[in-house]
């Protein structure tokens, strides 16, 4: 079915008041109990609808660039329609507080937040990720070895670099991980959300920065390494990646991370075939593992070094996507060199997922590419729009709008020679506008991938920026022209990829005013397909009309009807969300009982040694303290 098909099936099979959903700007308060489309096309069950509240300016919501750091422990209200009672599990969201000062929303302290379904209840509880640097940022604000915020990152010269553990998450079969692209990741009671331990000790990472370099140094060095770790439940083994050195002109490195959920962190560091040392220009902010591969992408998030010392500076990212792949059974015990081949594909992405299985050899990717949509710059107060005038205050830090359409694509790559054997882009000006996160069954892929759905944040000229304009107008690859960038108003959408025949089966743009994050894939009891659950995700919104609600809400959709529009909405007077990223999937949890354990004052011992007298009696007094076992 081709995509004004779709969409005139989309038109004629849902009822008045469920059309509406479809066009920006409009919002129904009374919908039709009619469910409009299954996934295949055919009439689904009649199901009860909610409403999706009175309509709102067609904006960007002040809410995403603000929360409160108050942790909650309460009960959402069901605002509208019905809550499912088949949830089987717990949602976990992660989210960066943000700092309020018109930094970027990603730079904040982490805050986790779980949903648990129990007895037709949806209790919401929410804590603060606060890591050994938390308490140390706490004790020494506005003194001179305290930490200031510069651009992406909060630093200090003396203390080193923060981990805020705000990114997202990797459950380990009972265990779970809260992950940072800087940082290691932390283990976390899945039932308390307290932090239980780093993975591995700072001895067993390779700082991404010197040790002698002044503007960063400190206890607290910064790791490099990749927000989405891969956990392989067939053999229990993590992986991640931890990189750096070319930040500020120093000598590159890349490290393929192994660790056994016990015992020591291995590093492997990466060679190309001929034995020279590689390196990660941009990020990792995410890879890839398979049976038989392992697969590191210079992901499209710009870590610019210069802004450490100049956070005005802005450089566009690659327009090409870097692949680097290797072989498993290369991986020796241990750690060691070991050989990756170098993929270049066209048009960037930050996103993206690999079938498990290799047949005969091949590696099947499904990428989320952001030609020319660049997610680590933010609106800032020296910014000046392309149709005049600068950003509404209270957005600054929000990400600015793309320069280009997007594209979901499928790459089938042969993992002994890397030769690229298939390579597919679906781009749709109905949908494909600002590929962010995505969900699916299960939080691993499994051995093919059949549904996927992506949050697409759309396209607004609010947050289009003469900087960007300047650093993307003549971007390679371009699918819109640029001139036609400064009109587009697109809504922001949840779609349901169907992987197999790359084409978009299902989606639901949202109303106006209101911005979706966060999607999240919560499975029915006693069902086994990719698309039979439930998508869960935060809508923030600036309404205040209703007294149950802040504004912030949570709305849940059929996995398998996104088209006809929410189930329910949740909220609360107190659940005040921001601008949230990942999420994860568990049945139900259980409190951490695994023994592996690193002693905070053990590992920052010989860094806390080098510092003067009053700054270690800061460690004894206001920081150790919390990590102490009684």
């Amino acid at each position: 079915m081709d995509r004004r098909t779709f969409i005139h099936h989309l038109g004629a099979g849902l009822a008045a008041g469920a059309a509406s959903r479809f066009l920006p700007g409009c919002a129904d308060s009374s919908p039709s109990a009619d469910a409009g489309l299954a996934a295949d096309g055919g009439a689904s069950p009649a199901a009860v609808l909610a409403d999706t509240g009175p309509e709102l300016p067609a904006r960007m919501p002040a809410s995403l660039g603000r929360a409160n750091s108050k942790e909650l422990d309460i009960n959402l209200h069901v605002l509208s329609g019905k809550m499912p009672t088949d949830i089987l599990g717990h949602g976990f969201i992660i989210s960066a507080i943000p700092l309020g000062d018109g930094s970027p929303v990603f730079n904040g302290d982490g805050m986790v937040y779980r949903l648990d379904f129990e007895d037709n209840k949806l209790a919401f509880r929410s804590r603060l990720m606060r890591t050994p640097c938390y308490y140390a940022d706490q004790a020494t604000m506005g003194e001179e070895a305290g930490f200031r915020t510069v651009a992406m990152a909060r630093v200090s010269s003396i203390l080193g670099a923060r981990n805020q553990v705000n990114t997202a998450f990797l459950p380990m079969g009972k265990r779970l991980m809260a992950t940072f692209d800087a940082g290691r990741p932390y283990e976390i009671d899945p039932v308390s959300l307290e932090l239980a331990t780093p993975m591995g000790w700072n001895r067993e990472w390779t700082g991404a920065l010197p040790d002698n370099l002044t503007v960063i140094n400190g206890p607290f060095k910064l790791i490099m390494t990749s927000a989405h770790p891969y956990y392989d439940e067939h053999t229990g083994e993590v992986f991640s990646v931890n990189y750096g050195g070319d930040l500020v002109g120093g000598t590159p490195f890349v490290h393929v991370v192994r660790w056994r959920g016990d015992g020591p962190v291995e590093l492997h560091t990466l060679v190309s075939p001929e034995g020279a040392g590689l390196g990660i220009r941009q990020t990792a902010h995410q890879f890839a593992v398979t049976r038989d591969y392992v697969i590191l992408m210079d992901t499209a998030f710009y870590a610019e070094g210069e802004q450490l010392f100049d956070p005005e500076k802005s450089k566009p990212q690659s327009p090409d996507c870097v692949l680097y792949i290797l072989a498993r059974r290369d991986l020796k015990t241990g750690g060691g060199k070991v050989t990756a081949r170098k993929v270049v594909l066209e048009r960037e992405a930050a996103h993206f997922l690999a079938d498990y299985d290799n047949p005969d050899g091949k590696i099947t990717l499904h990428m989320g590419h952001i030609p020319a949509t660049d997610p680590s710059e933010w609106l800032r107060a020296s910014d000046t729009l392309v149709g005049g005038g600068s950003p509404r205050r209270e957005i600054l830090g929000v990400m600015g709008a793309g320069m280009d359409i997007n594209t979901m694509g499928r790459h089938v790559i042969d993992g002994e020679s890397g030769k690229v054997l298939e390579s597919l882009h679906l781009t749709d000006e109905d949908w494909t506008w600002g590929v962010a996160l995505y969900t699916h069954r299960d939080f691993q892929p499994g051995p093919r991938m059949e549904n996927l759905y992506w949050l697409c944040a759309g396209q607004t000229p609010e947050t289009l920026t003469q900087r960007l304009w300047d650093m993307y107008a003549k971007y390679p690859y371009r699918k819109i022209p640029v001139e036609r960038m400064k009109d587009i108003r697109q809504p922001a959408s949840i779609v349901r990829l169907d992987a197999r025949e790359m084409k978009i089966a299902d989606g639901y743009r949202f109303p106006a005013g209101r911005a979706g994050l966060s999607p999240l894939f919560a499975p029915k009891r006693g069902a086994a397909a990719s698309n039979q659950g439930y998508i869960m995700m935060v809508m923030v919104s600036d309404d205040k009309s209703n007294p149950k609600s802040s504004g912030d809400e949570l709305w849940i959709f059929d996995a398998a009807n996104l088209a006809q529009g929410p189930l329910c909405r949740l909220g609360h007077p107190d659940f005040d969300m921001t601008f949230s990223l990942h999420t994860a999937w568990m049945p139900p949890v259980q409190k951490r009982d695994h023994g592996y354990h690193i002693p905070v004052r053990e590992d920052y011992a010989d860094r806390v040694a080098k510092l003067d007298p009053a700054l270690q009696k800061v460690f004894e007094d206001k920081v150790f303290p919390h990590f102490d076992r009684k």
